[in-house]
């Protein structure tokens, strides 16, 4: 029986697995000692631990439970972990995590450092993955204090070398250079442990030293042949082809590129080949080869949409799943404090009946009932605690899922290189977002603020994200007032607007530009979000329609007209500016009295920026103190979003 329940769960194995699994489960049935089955469930998993993770986690799960019933906290502790590396790689990061928490507290709590150790670099991965590198980084310097008093080298190499490219991904060069000088003392000890010319690699390039980077390149590309290692060696084959194109080797760069896209094409390494899109993209731009440029940012794209597509989806759910939570915790909080309304009137009923009859004995009742009861609200209090990491955590995951949807901001500077987005989310997630495509010769480029912010204005701005890709790439419209009318009825079908009226409320603004630079013209559509061109000493508004995207009001001030929007035309002069925004900036409340920074002092400080000779290395940072001036302390009021550029 137990052998058919594998076969119905993995379909086939590879034939030598399938007879070392049917031998452990032969053993299995005779009857073996609890260590031994807890052994023979955990080799099983092994088996199935890459082919088919859920059969690995069904007999993790069944040596965990008799661990737990031996009280034996070791295998307690490896199974957690094992359970952690499963979630892994089905993509359950969140899940993954809280599994190798559980492991390493296992560990520690028995003094096994070797085991915690193992548990605390899983957990490093998991936030790397997840993008929160600072965490990252505390964890390998955890691993690396007990690798090193355990005088594990290589280990500890190991995890200097994943220091140093946490710090590489926050931009802290210095604190490279300092992860480099020690992992260069562990090559000298240690002859074994791992090599940095990787790291030392992407130092190099970051600094614009192409000789050094190439040098160290080409010994990394030797050890991860040598090694058989192929993601690094498409990883290390894009760099150096970068490396090559800034040095104008133009056939060596193709070279690099041609063997990097038949690895990752080979093995679908789907990350490398968005990598690969965008370097070429960003090569070709900057010879002026548009066309080219163009033709691989849309592969960029649509690979990128497609596993947006895929993830996105699934993560939406587990993350509406997570956000019951936070309803669950403020029902805790309710209960908890009924308790404690409860507990006090029974005290006071209880002195009042019971102290004609016998003071000691009320008083000894009285301190068992509020033993008790403190007891219980220590479990609500924990529980409220515990409920409220999770929803913390799963609104983390949310910005990481947000946060994919959103175009990298440098990329602008291919399109406009004097060009800044100044993005600061109210909350964790936000529910306004910046979008631009290049199509056809032409740039277009949105600004976007949802209904709402935080958890539900992120939803928003997801659909609208989908909504906007659809009525581009899908439905091929072009006109800017066609693609917001478009966008109106993708709103209010897919929110059922028109069926129930609770929906009724939620849509979003946009102001939407078309930049065709051969002409110098700028075509412009909004709703409810204008957009400003700083032109000499005057600064001109582009004024939108004065009603939302989506909702029955919308309906009714649209009054049965075909097409409610206009499309404004502008022909710029060179050196002009473009600023567009959403609401949040003058919206925000401070100064001396406590009011909204208002739509006078944004145009000042519009004014202001339009005379700086490169926007793209001062607008965030004006932007940025101008805002927590005026806040002085004062929590930000809603999501802030300005895009400039010089045209």
């Amino acid at each position: 029986m137990i052998i058919n329940f594998l076969v119905f769960l993995c379909g086939s194995i590879q034939a030598q697995n399938a007879a070392k699994i049917e031998g452990f489960l032969q053993i299995l049935e005779v009857g073996v000692s609890d260590s031994l089955y807890i052994k023979l469930n955990i080799d099983i998993a092994d088996e199935f631990i890459f082919n088919n993770p859920d059969t690995a986690a069904y007999f993790t799960r069944r040596a965990l439970k008799k661990a737990e019933d031996c009280k034996n906290t070791a295998m307690m502790a490896k199974s957690e972990n094992y359970l952690g590396i499963i979630e892994y790689t089905k993509g359950h990061l969140l899940t993954s995590l809280e599994h190798y928490q559980r492991s390493q507290a296992l560990y520690k709590s028995i003094g096994d450092r070797s085991g915690a150790v193992k548990a605390t670099n899983n957990m490093a991965v998991v936030f790397t993955n997840l993008g929160e590198h600072e965490k990252a980084i505390k964890m390998y310097e955890e691993a690396f204090a007990t690798n090193v008093e355990l005088n594990l080298i290589d280990e500890a190499a190991s995890n200097i070398f994943n220091i140093a490219g946490g710090y590489l991904s926050l931009k802290s060069l210095d604190k490279v250079r300092e992860s480099l000088a020690q992992l260069r003392n562990f090559n000298r000890i240690s002859k074994t442990s791992i090599d940095p010319c990787h790291i030392e690699a992407e130092l190099f390039m970051a600094e614009n030293k192409l000789d050094s980077a190439l040098m160290c390149l080409n010994k990394s590309y030797d050890i991860s042949v040598s090694e058989g290692d192929e993601v690094f060696v498409a990883s290390i084959l894009i760099s150096r082809a970068q490396v090559y194109f800034k040095q104008d080797q133009i056939e060596l760069c193709q070279r690099d590129l041609n063997e990097a896209e038949k690895i990752i094409l080979k093995n679908d390494y789907n990350d490398l080949l968005l990598s690969l899109y965008q370097a070429k993209a960003e090569m070709y731009a900057e010879k002026n080869n548009f066309q080219m440029a163009y033709d691989f940012s849309r592969k960029y794209e649509v690979l990128k949409d497609s596993l947006d597509r895929i993830n996105n989806y699934n993560r939406i759910s587990e993350l509406n799943a997570k956000y019951e939570s936070e309803k669950r915790e403020s029902e805790i909080a309710k209960q908890a404090q009924v308790i404690q309304q409860k507990n006090a009137m029974f005290r006071i009923s209880i002195i009042v009946g019971i102290a004609l009859i016998a003071i000691l004995v009320v008083l000894i009742y009285n301190f068992f009932r509020k033993k008790k009861l403190n007891l219980l609200l220590k479990e609500q209090n924990n529980e409220i605690k515990r409920q409220r990491h999770k929803v913390i955590s799963s609104i983390n995951y949310a910005r990481r899922i947000q946060n994919s949807i959103l175009p990298i901001k440098e990329h602008l500077k291919q399109f406009l290189p004097d060009s800044f987005v100044f993005f600061q989310p109210k909350d964790i997630v936000s529910g306004d977002f910046y979008w631009y495509r290049w199509i056809d010769d032409r740039l277009y480029i949105a600004a976007i603020d949802c209904t709402g912010h935080g958890v539900p204005g992120a939803f928003m701005s997801l659909i609208a994200n989908s909504k906007l890709n659809k009525t581009i790439n899908e439905l091929k419209l072009r006109e800017p007032h066609d693609i917001l009318y478009a966008l109106h009825n993708e709103i209010l079908h897919i929110l059922n607007q028109d069926l129930d009226p609770q929906n009724a409320q939620d849509g979003l603004d946009i102001s939407l530009c078309v930049i065709d630079q051969q002409k110098k013209l700028i075509r412009f559509a909004g709703a409810n979000l204008g957009v400003y061109i700083a032109h000499n000493e005057e600064l001109i508004e582009l004024k939108p329609q004065p009603f939302s995207l989506g909702g029955i009001v919308y309906e009714k001030v649209m009054n049965n007209k075909t097409n409610p929007f206009e499309t404004q035309e502008y022909y710029y002069a060179e050196g002009d500016k473009l600023f567009m925004y959403s609401d949040g900036f003058f919206d925000q409340l401070g100064g001396p009295e406590g009011k909204k920074f208002n739509k006078a002092r944004f145009k000042q400080l519009l004014s202001n920026l339009r005379k700086a000779e490169q926007i793209s290395s001062q607008g965030e940072e004006v932007c940025l103190k101008k805002l927590n001036d005026w806040r002085s302390g004062m929590p930000q009021t809603d999501d802030v979003l300005i895009i400039g550029a010089t045209l």
